[in-house]
């Protein structure tokens, strides 16, 4: 089969909607999950990923910019696997199967607990993003989000202090270019009821996207 009739199959294995050529995604609550085909270049293949993206920034375009997480489907030996325009009909069957072993998060209904070990053991374990506060700041930025969503303020609560501990061990000026200065991000993640207000307001406004309100929709137990 050639990579977009894979690309239909991965869509009907785990209930996903192309919102894009390369992007397949459902709702999980107030998350976008899904698939990523990403094309190499220079060379005829591609790369899957696993994304998740937050439904409540201000557009669907903002929300969509940048995953908040994103890792890349491996092969048995760790390493990134690479596609090509055509793929065998046994081996896209075993990609699925793969895809379901390493990509949990992407199965459905999932409970926001599995969600927190899920994403805090890619931080203990995964060294592309255990060496880089950026990419802790994102899952740490998504965790917060669908924590204030839910109303879970103890988990919000513990964010702010897990960014708090380490805040001062992060360069200054790669923050500032990020997020800004470190003192008013630490103030403004204290303010959860304001910012649970502007969370819940962007998400509805976000499922009016005709993009989004044709995905399937999954909950996200406690």
């Amino acid at each position: 089969m050639d990579i977009n009739e894979f690309s239909r199959r991965l869509c009907a294995s785990f209930h996903l909607t192309a919102i894009s050529p390369s992007v397949f995604v459902h709702l999980t609550d107030c998350i976008i999950v899904g698939l990523v085909l990403v094309k190499v270049p220079v060379m005829p293949s591609y790369k899957l990923y696993f994304a998740m993206y937050p439904l409540w920034r201000s557009s669907l375009k903002e929300c969509l910019d940048i995953p908040l997480f994103q890792i890349a489907l491996l092969d048995e030996k760790g390493f990134e696997i690479y596609l090509s325009k055509d793929i065998d009909e046994e081996y896209a069957q075993s990609l699925i199967e793969k895809c379901r072993e390493q990509f949990p998060l992407l199965s459905g209904d999932i409970s926001f607990a599995n969600m927190i070990i899920s994403l805090n053991s890619h931080i203990a374990h995964d060294k592309s993003i255990n060496s880089n506060f950026v990419l802790n700041m994102k899952i740490y930025k998504l965790i917060y989000g669908v924590a204030l969503y839910k109303n879970e303020l103890e988990a919000a609560n513990n964010i702010y202090h897990l960014i708090s501990r380490q805040i001062s061990q992060w360069d200054a000026d790669i923050f500032r270019y990020w997020y800004g200065e470190k003192e008013d991000y630490l103030r403004t993640l204290k303010e959860y009821e304001q910012n649970r207000e502007l969370i819940i307001g962007n998400v509805q406004f976000n499922l009016s996207n005709p993009k989004i309100a044709r995905t399937d929709r999954f909950k996200m137990t406690y």
